[in-house]
């Protein structure tokens, strides 16, 4: 088992970079890298057909572009082609910052003035658009899962509650399969769920820079809607952690 840890803007997710594998080792594997490596947030595995599965199964918007990173470093390529969940994601490379460029279907519920759900392929997140700067991490998780839970959706393969506020991104994320829930230090599929969520309100083309827990920064740009659908770009950059 051949593995690699990258820092996608501050988001600490190990690669397995041999296989697939099946659901049982998957799980086996991720709780043996978790424990290990007790930083690592998430663990994906990629095979040489560019295919990406998530230990919880998942879609990982942050994965996707480390399995770009990883192939268009080992291939002396500015661009490859990523399959997570059924989809396909453009994945480009410039020196260590790394976008991935894919379209979505606009799905979006407004649940209360402050609280939107945003279903995305393979995961779907409450953003909730309040002030909750200043709450611990077990405080955050707590609140997160109580939100997940009234809206049922923790029989879901992934969920996550998404505390937006200024462009500043606090992400909470559970998946169901592997138990595991996460006040994450950077959340890619968050930070798109957040700019549908603020492109939804007048939807005209945007770009937007998300600050994340870890300091760092994603940057959506979202454009060209056409019968409840849109493109979509995120990039940042990628770190890597010797292992």
């Amino acid at each position: 088992m051949k593995y690699h840890i990258f820092i996608p803007s501050g988001n600490p997710t190990a690669l397995v970079v041999d296989g697939l594998y099946d659901n049982d080792e998957r799980k086996k594997i991720n709780d043996e890298i978790m424990l290990k490596h007790n930083f690592v947030e998430q663990v994906g595995f990629l095979d040489k057909n560019f295919h990406l599965v998530m230990a919880g199964d998942e879609q990982c918007l942050n994965a996707i572009r480390c399995a770009g990173y990883y192939y268009a470093k080992k291939l002396n390529l500015d661009e490859v082609t990523i399959k997570n969940c059924g989809k396909s994601f453009i994945c480009y490379k410039f020196g260590n910052y790394v976008g991935v460029k894919s379209n979505i279907k606009v799905d979006i519920e407004t649940i209360d003035e402050d609280l939107t759900k945003v279903k995305l392929d393979g995961i779907t997140h409450l953003v909730y658009e309040n002030d909750m700067f200043g709450f611990d991490e077990e405080y955050m998780k707590n609140f997160a899962f109580k939100k997940l839970k009234d809206q049922n959706l923790i029989s879901e393969a992934a969920s996550g509650v998404m505390v937006f506020y200024k462009n500043t991104l606090l992400p909470v994320v559970f998946v169901r399969d592997i138990n595991t829930l996460f006040y994450e230090s950077a959340c890619g599929s968050g930070s798109l769920a957040c700019a549908l969520v603020e492109f939804n309100k007048t939807k005209q083309d945007l770009s937007l820079e998300i600050k994340q827990p870890s300091g760092e920064n994603l940057n959506i740009s979202i454009d060209n809607y056409s019968n409840g659908y849109c493109n979509y770009t995120i990039y940042g950059k990628i770190g890597e952690y010797i292992v």
